[in-house]
């Protein structure tokens, strides 16, 4: 049978005490982080949790535990507003009255929140290195820094964070950004202390709440409009450079790209930018260029072979983009290797 923790209020770092005490360990207090280590004896890992004020918190679960696990909130107080976000591996979120149940795995993200006062459940498997990430919003605290700002929000969005009384259960899914991605790595791995780090980490963790916002009023729009990129979107980038450099002579276009890879174009644009630094055109003309340079020193072919081997159908259009690139013309560039 899984273990359960059972957890009275929403409090972060109630929750944290709560841990401690079924660990039968002690809670680590570092200035405005609260942490409980995983005994050896449960597994590995840790749980962290920093309470920001004003109803703004967060909960940062890493750990590896030996038997299944049951965090069970059966709190009498209006549930808060989470934004969950699933690093490695996987776990179930269970709201019971309403019927909720969903499993985040990793590069998954929600935001959630249950009607009236209802018991929440976290599945947590044995033997997975969980990690995952939660913001948790008491919107009736919240709303205070909030209220003016909702107006620009949608409709819907805009009512979640006004149902101060939990009149209603919410939930969206989807793949988040890169950019919360990055935030939550900077989160995990800062070396700042004190009252450094706790402003840094609060100043991240906005971050993480404006982009899932974000996020979820792009993805209101037409897929072909959709300009956030995921985490996801990343494996479908480098797909794309791969069939782009795969013939030099006829490479796709970029809109073929797009239906070839199911990466719209202004994210696959974006994409490569992010990362590999630069534009799609212009790594297309750096990869046959620096093939040519290769083919060149290879002293195999004559120079308008090898433009043509390389995607150019006019020789003196290689040799300009040659020794723009390479400050020497083709011809001169032989001469420098002694060919």
């Amino acid at each position: 049978m899984p273990k359960e923790v059972i957890f009275n209020t929403y409090d972060v770092y109630s929750t944290i005490k709560s841990l401690a005490k079924h660990f039968k360990t002690e809670v680590i207090n570092e200035h405005a982080e609260h942490r409980v280590n995983i005994p050896e004896s449960h597994g590995e890992g840790f749980v962290s949790a920093v309470d920001f004020r004003d109803g703004l918190g967060m909960l940062l679960f890493h750990c590896t535990l030996k038997k299944d696990m049951i965090l069970k909130y059966t709190c009498d107080e209006f549930q808060p507003l989470r934004l969950i976000f699933c690093v490695q591996n996987d776990f179930k979120h269970i709201i019971k009255a309403d019927r909720l149940q969903y499993q985040l795995t990793n590069l998954l993200g929600s935001m959630v929140s249950g009607s009236c006062k209802n018991e929440q459940q976290f599945l947590i498997p044995a033997e997975k290195e969980v990690y995952f990430y939660s913001i948790e919003i008491d919107r009736k605290k919240y709303l205070q820094k909030l209220e003016h700002s909702l107006t620009s929000l949608p409709k819907d969005l805009s009512e979640v964070f006004l149902d101060i009384e939990c009149s209603r259960s919410f939930l969206y899914q989807g793949h988040y950004s890169l950019t919360i991605a990055q935030s939550i790595q900077n989160i995990r791995t800062n070396d700042y202390k004190g009252l450094v780090k706790r402003v840094y980490v609060e100043s991240q963790t906005l971050e993480i709440m404006a982009m899932q916002i974000k996020q979820y009023i792009d993805d209101l729009e037409p897929s072909h409009k959709q300009s956030v990129l995921r985490k996801k979107d990343m494996e479908l980038i480098m797909e794309a450079r791969h069939r782009l450099l795969s013939n030099l002579i006829q490479p796709p276009t970029i809109k073929e790209l797009a239906l070839l890879t199911g990466v719209n174009e202004n994210k696959l644009k974006k994409g490569f930018r992010l990362l590999y630094n630069t534009s799609i055109n212009k790594l297309l003309q750096d990869e046959r260029l620096s093939k040519a340079k290769l083919l060149i020193a290879e002293e195999t072919y004559p120079i308008k072979e090898i433009a043509k081997m390389v995607g150019y159908k006019h020789s003196g259009h290689f040799t300009a983009k040659f020794k723009k690139k390479f400050g020497v013309s083709p011809k001169d560039y032989i001469k420098t290797m002694g060919l």
